[in-house]
């Protein structure tokens, strides 16, 4: 079973902006409000400080009960006493052993409780009046200390998440403003070389590669100004946050998704909902000896008729180190799971994280933050198709 570890709902915004911000400054700030591993981080360090207080509270009505108990010994063996030295005076010798038994008991009721008044203070010594003692307790009872620790390192975590935003977007900025400077510069070439063809003093060719020239640096704008949307979010508050960990890996991946939902809404036609058709198709593929990681991919997409792009690692040990794929029919999920399982048996783990655009293979400690893996992606199709079977017929 999936463990939930956190849930957190965070507004959404009524208007998205989709445009990056303009400035570096107003980047800055719209990733430390938007980027995930900020928001996750805050609401970690806002738990913390929930269970601090939890603690404190814990511990103080721990500390009152225990001098309430402690005040309540100290009568019971004052009148033990007193009852005692009564029936010493008479001189009855039966009753007067009798009442110094009780008044042993008493005090032993006395001492019991004082040790406990100390443990819940989490000091030696025992205080003289249940506010001293928990002034004591909220000042050095170890549940207090180890609470303010997490506290303290879910803050440094939130300093942490927010630096390395703070120094993703810098150079991510900075590299919308070169390229900005880029496409000007291929703007005015081909304005340039135009003229020359038009005048007869250049070939065609010329100005189709100024055009290419212009595209390019077009595409490789609209690249960085979507990696600037990535870390800044955009301007655009995700709907919740849920974080799950699962049995079989030690990482924990974030999702966006609509509570109630299985998966959020996509558009038709789009990869998830290729991915929603293709995820448990049978396919049969054959027996494959000592094939490259990047062959047994495709061979997998033809079978299965995969019609978007899944992109693998440009590394050597994708094309070198060969995989043995038995014959048989399973599922694309499936068929995935077991190349996976073949190829991860080093230091170094992998996974496929479904994307707008398709599939991506890379390592898990470098994940895109907020992606699903296939696996997962998998499952939550399968609980959506489970919930609408569930569903009364109308």
């Amino acid at each position: 079973m999936h463990l939930l570890l956190l849930i957190l709902t965070l507004a959404q915004s009524d208007k998205p902006k989709a445009d990056p911000p303009a400035g570096a400054d107003a980047a800055i700030a719209s990733a430390l409000r938007n980027h995930p591993d900020v928001r996750v981080a805050e609401a970690n360090r806002v738990l913390a400080e929930a269970e601090l207080e939890q603690t404190k509270l814990a511990v103080t009505k721990r500390v009152s009960a225990a001098f309430a108990k402690m005040e309540a010994a100290k009568l019971k063996y004052q009148a033990r006493a007193e009852a005692e030295q009564h029936v010493k005076s008479v001189g009855v010798k039966v009753e007067s052993l009798q009442a110094a038994a009780l008044t042993a008991d008493a005090r032993a009721e006395v001492v019991i409780a004082d040790e406990e008044m100390k443990a819940s203070v989490g000091s030696a010594k025992g205080p003289a009046t249940a506010a001293e003692g928990v002034a004591v307790a909220l000042k050095q009872h170890p549940d207090i200390k180890v609470a303010e620790a997490k506290v303290a390192v879910a803050a440094a975590v939130l300093d942490q998440a927010r630096l390395a935003v703070t120094q993703r977007v810098g150079p991510a900025f900075a590299r919308i403003q070169a390229t900005k400077v880029k496409v000007a510069t291929a703007e005015d070439s081909l304005n340039h070389t135009a003229g020359l063809v038009k005048k007869g003093f250049a070939p065609k060719s010329e100005s189709d590669r100024a055009e290419a020239a212009v595209q390019a640096a077009k595409a490789e704008l609209a690249a960085a100004e979507a990696d600037l949307k990535a870390v800044t979010g955009g301007g655009e508050k995700p709907a919740n946050v849920v974080v799950f960990k699962y049995p079989e890996s030690s990482a924990n991946y974030l999702k966006y998704v609509h509570m109630g939902d299985a998966l959020p809404p996509a558009p038709a036609g789009s990869v998830a909902d290729k991915l929603r058709a293709v995820i448990d198709k049978k396919v049969k593929l054959p027996e494959q000896k000592e094939v490259f990681f990047t062959k047994a991919v495709e061979t997998l997409k033809t079978a299965a008729v995969i019609d978007f792009t899944v992109r693998l690692p440009n590394h050597t040990q994708f094309t070198e180190r060969g995989l043995n794929v038995p014959a048989g029919e399973m599922t694309v999920s499936a068929w995935t799971e077991l190349m996976l399982d073949e190829f991860n048996v080093g230091r170094i783990k992998y996974a496929f994280y479904v994307r707008e655009y398709g599939l991506l293979l890379t390592a898990v400690d470098s994940a895109p933050p907020g992606a699903l893996t296939l696996t997962e992606f998998a499952r939550l199709v399968r609980a959506e198709r489970e919930e609408k079977k569930a569903e009364p017929k109308k």
